[in-house]
């Protein structure tokens, strides 16, 4: 757990709660869930996502709408890629893509003592143990919502990425290419101090919906230096790539 255990100086603070960069103090621009279909395979590149409230909202909504849109052309196949995703807020991610993410519990978060949180679904909302939902997002089911799913992770894959992927391991017709991740797969606690400054302390690792506990980088199933080739031709495998090419703008905001 310590690789994620990290000291937040005030600056760093101030910064990220006026929506800067941390480092740079430039003025942080919203990266959001994109989709694109060729061929009826629908690739959902899930960004890294740190912000309040209403940005969540955003980034998660414009994931459901852009999937949404997807499936009204029809969709024989999805990939989610995660391989540029360093980590943030794993809640808005997952409440991106919870079109796909089948039945809960996706998984868990485990407490060195043992304890159980549950990630769950209330209110069409994905939430932690007993959180109560606060997004308050539309519900836009996915008529292809049980197709076979490519997870595409890479060494930049970290922290809320990597949950997010431990959060479609074990679902039916997945498979995880690409190469290991970053291994900073720990939640995390941040507590303020007296200077203004966080101390961000690691509290618990993950296990996927099937009970195996990660609590280092994630290896994928199959290795590959071209995993969107590869996912293309696992899908079409699964019987799907056959369509005709149709395109999709990418996410509304």
């Amino acid at each position: 757990m310590k690789r994620h255990t990290r000291l937040i100086s005030a600056e760093e603070v101030r910064r990220q709660s006026e929506g800067r960069d941390a480092v740079t103090g430039r003025p942080r621009e919203l990266a959001l869930p994109t989709v694109d279909v060729e061929k009826g395979v629908a690739t959902v590149v899930v960004p890294p996502f740190a912000g309040g409230l209403a940005l969540q909202r955003r980034f998660a909504q414009a994931g459901r709408q852009a999937m949404a849109a997807a499936d009204t052309i029809g969709v024989c196949g999805w990939v989610v890629d995660l391989s540029g995703n360093t980590g943030g807020n794993m809640w808005p991610m997952l409440n991106a893509i919870i079109g796909v993410l089948g039945e809960p519990p996706f998984g868990a978060f485990i407490s060195p003592e043992g304890r159980r949180a549950p990630w769950t679904v209330r209110g069409d909302e994905v939430v932690p143990g007993s959180i109560e939902p606060h997004l308050h997002l539309p519900t836009l089911p996915l008529t292809s919502s049980d197709a076979p799913l490519v997870v595409i992770i890479g060494p930049r894959t970290g922290s809320s990425g990597e949950f997010t992927a431990l959060a479609l391991r074990g679902r039916a017709r997945t498979v995880i290419m690409g190469s290991p991740s970053a291994g900073l797969i720990t939640a995390n606690g941040v507590f303020p101090l007296r200077d203004g400054a966080a101390l961000v302390v690691s509290t618990a690792w993950g296990e996927d919906r099937t009970g195996r506990r990660q609590e280092d980088r994630i290896y994928p199933d199959v290795t590959t230096g071209d995993p969107s080739a590869a996912a293309a031709e696992w899908l079409k495998d699964m019987g799907c790539g056959d369509r005709p090419v149709r395109q999709l703008a990418k996410a509304v905001s």
